[in-house]
């Protein structure tokens, strides 16, 4: 059902410690087909940036529809779209091209967790054929990695996020459950093969992504470096409806 999940090499020297100096992406939000809207509590505390660029002073609760699931982007130019999803549920980046550095996992708490997850469940979705189930699988793995990165991996009914309050705009039953499902199979997981993408303007705030690297027997960056001019890569951002 879904693109192949590979990065685009492209003129891009790698660095000998496996990961990439500044190289470009263009972001382009939220896959249509991979992601929907879902009502959810976010707490704001004090330095969180909204996504008008306004910094908040006080803590404050609010529940929001928030867009959820795979994010594309392509990769200094090329014209091979990239699956990604954001890191940090309380900063935000429009569409557009950016700068980057890429990271590894342990550079976000709890993201070699995070990064197991998009490794083991995002193939999942990528293989499903049935439509509505792939959707909520990737809206469901978003949740998850906030939660995780966020909360600890707490669930929804603590935490900075959580399941949405108000009764007239519930939180999609069947996305939450799949999202608890990712979250208690995570427990105790770990993977350290995948990137944190952060925007090195810091437009607002930090911007990060995380992205799977590629397959089992493809060269570590590193090694890409001896044979090849580069790799290409990816940017940031929690996702909101306008």
């Amino acid at each position: 059902m879904k693109r192949t999940q590979l990065f685009t090499l492209a003129g891009l020297m790698i660095a000998s410690s496996g990961y990439a100096s500044a190289t470009t992406i263009s972001f382009q939000g939220l896959d249509a087909a991979l992601s929907t809207n879902v009502w959810m509590d976010f707490t704001y505390m004090p330095g969180d940036t909204l996504l008008n660029g306004n910094t908040i002073n006080r803590q404050k609760t609010v529940t929001e529809s928030i867009g959820a699931g795979v994010l594309d982007l392509t990769i200094d130019g090329s014209l091979q779209l990239q699956d990604a999803f954001c890191v940090d549920a309380f900063r935000f980046i429009s569409n557009g091209n950016y700068t980057v550095n890429l990271t590894g996992p342990s550079t976000v708490t709890n993201g070699s967790r995070a990064a197991w997850m998009v490794h083991d469940i995002l193939p999942q979705i990528s293989a499903s054929t049935n439509a509505i189930l792939a959707r909520n699988m990737a809206a469901a793995l978003q949740l998850a990695i906030w939660d995780v990165v966020t909360d600890n991996g707490d669930g929804f009914r603590r935490g900075r996020i959580q399941s949405s309050s108000n009764t007239s705009k519930p939180t999609d039953a069947a996305i939450l459950s799949l999202a608890n499902s990712f979250i208690s199979q995570s427990a105790g997981q770990s993977y350290s093969n995948a990137y944190i993408v952060s925007n090195v303007n810091l437009q607002f705030n930090t911007q990060r992504l995380i992205i799977d690297r590629p397959g089992s027997g493809v060269p570590e960056p590193s090694t890409w470096a001896l044979a090849l001019s580069g790799l290409a890569f990816a940017a940031f951002r929690r996702v909101k409806r306008f």
